[in-house]
């Protein structure tokens, strides 16, 4: 058999075989449990224990030499997406929205009169609405306060300070955090490294999502005033309809991450099932590989890089993901679903016989002159 050029003898003993087939069934198996479970989360939807699989934060924490393009579907870094919606513009008696925070408004606009197919008159209502809300959330950004439970080794103290006290505090805990990513990988191989990252880590989401959910009650506010402007036969309309807006770049109408997620969860499955049960078996290692590959490629371990928030040990240039494409890459190149899977039923019903040519007829032997 030839496979990209070379040729592979498979005149190989049944226990290699049989090796390379369990390493098929491990993998496919691993691959379709993956793939189902996050197919099924995408299906279900939000919950009140879990939410739907997402990408977002894997690309988001993306890096080495491609972490520019990954990111980059991944619509930014959140907490500099975050912080330049809750930057305030202006002078302190007259503060305006950042550009960022009203471009997301007005994109929820546009989705709420598409949604409800508003009429103009009404859409015009509900940018006077925009502009009244968008006034009191620049007010409260500047001269509000809140009090809020912090985390602690001690357990949650509450603290009451105001939203640019609080705002300081993120800037500085993100700064240090960007200051320790840009050290040598051996800082992140000490425990006092480690864990001081890992704490910087864990105080910037808890104030990610403390600010995440003020501008969250605000637009929240906002939706139920524009609701209260809709006739009456839509006055009770489910707020949940209107799409959030898109940060990061789209295609056909829908975000990058959306097409990530979906392609993610129904190719490990695809290359799962199809591994298992030995279908397709060498195409689906090669998709496995590919899907796999660019686990790898997004967070690889590199000496410069930091390690990822959920980094189970240490590994340098080689990791879990490496080794799994690896192996898929040999499974890609051996026809073990003929050995033991559909393949071989596929191929015993469907492949041509074999054809012994026919011994070509010799020429009769010319017989000499008789004499």
């Amino acid at each position: 058999m030839r496979a990209f050029g070379f040729t592979i003898n498979l005149a190989m003993s049944n226990t290699l075989r049989t090796v390379l087939v369990l390493l098929r069934l491990a993998i496919g198996w691993h691959l379709l449990v993956e793939g189902y479970v996050k197919l099924h989360s995408l299906s279900t939807g939000p919950t009140d224990s879990s939410q739907p699989f997402t990408s977002l934060y894997y690309l988001q924490q993306s890096v080495g030499p491609m972490s520019g393009f990954f990111r980059w579907m991944a619509g930014g870094d959140p907490d500099e997406v975050l912080l330049h919606r809750l930057t305030v513009r202006g002078e302190d008696g007259h503060p305006q929205l950042s550009d960022a925070m009203r471009q997301y408004w007005e994109q929820y606009l546009e989705n709420f009169v598409r949604t409800f197919d508003v009429d103009g008159h009404t859409s015009l209502e509900m940018r006077k609405k925009l502009e009244e809300h968008g006034r009191l959330l620049a007010h409260h950004l500047v001269a509000g306060q809140v009090e809020w439970q912090k985390p602690s080794d001690w357990g949650p103290i509450k603290k009451k300070q105001t939203l640019p006290q609080w705002l300081n505090e993120y800037r500085q805990r993100l700064a240090e955090l960007r200051d320790l990513e840009t050290r040598e990988r051996p800082y992140f191989e000490r425990a006092v490294g480690r864990e001081r990252v890992t704490r910087l880590r864990s105080e910037l989401a808890w104030y990610r999502s403390q600010f995440t959910a003020e501008l969250r009650n605000r637009t929240d506010g906002l939706l139920r005033a524009w609701r209260e402007l809709l006739p009456a036969e839509k006055k009770g309309a489910d707020l949940t309809l209107v799409p959030e807006p898109v940060s990061g770049p789209t295609w056909l109408g829908y975000p990058l991450v959306w097409w990530a997620d979906r392609t993610t969860a129904w190719g490990l499955t695809i290359a799962g099932g199809c591994l298992l049960f030995g279908f397709l078996s060498r195409m689906a290692a090669w998709l496995g590989f590919i899907l796999v590959l660019l686990f790898y490629l997004c967070q690889p371990p590199l000496p410069w890089t930091p390690l990822p928030e959920r980094a189970e040990g240490y590994y340098l240039y080689v990791n879990k993901n490496l080794i799994e494409a690896l192996a898929l890459a040999v499974l890609g190149l051996l026809p073990t679903g003929r050995w033991f899977g559909l393949d071989g039923l596929v191929h015993a019903v469907f492949a041509r016989p074999s054809s012994t040519a026919a011994p070509s007829p010799q020429p009769p032997a010319s017989s000499g002159p008789s004499r």
